[in-house]
């Protein structure tokens, strides 16, 4: 099993999903297929949260906070859509890359 994003960078030519300075993605000449079972299937959802901890100060709380509040906005759940990532947010659509034409 992979991710769907796996799938993705894979039919993008980027099977790592990391491009380094100067290299230039080649698509394969199999692409890969998702394959979602109707039973449903694991969902990644790369959680984030601030640590509720002694060492944690009071400005890397206020960071924390201000960049959940940032990435939850509908522009930055767009955004991840960019990376073969789906939005968190329900109510961001979810369109290209993660499309049926990219596997």
């Amino acid at each position: 099993a992979v991710e769907e994003k796996s799938v993705i960078d894979y039919n993008a030519g980027n099977p790592d999903g990391v491009l380094e300075p100067g290299e230039v993605p080649r698509k394969p000449k199999v692409p890969l297929v998702a394959i979602y079972p109707k039973e449903g299937t694991l969902y990644s959802d790369s959680p984030l949260y601030v640590l509720d901890a002694d060492w944690v100060t009071a400005d890397e709380r206020a960071g924390a906070e201000a960049f959940i509040d940032y990435v939850q906005r509908p522009a930055a759940q767009r955004k991840v859509l960019d990376y073969g990532f789906r939005p968190a947010n329900p109510d961001v659509a979810v369109t290209d890359p993660v499309a049926k034409a990219n596997g």
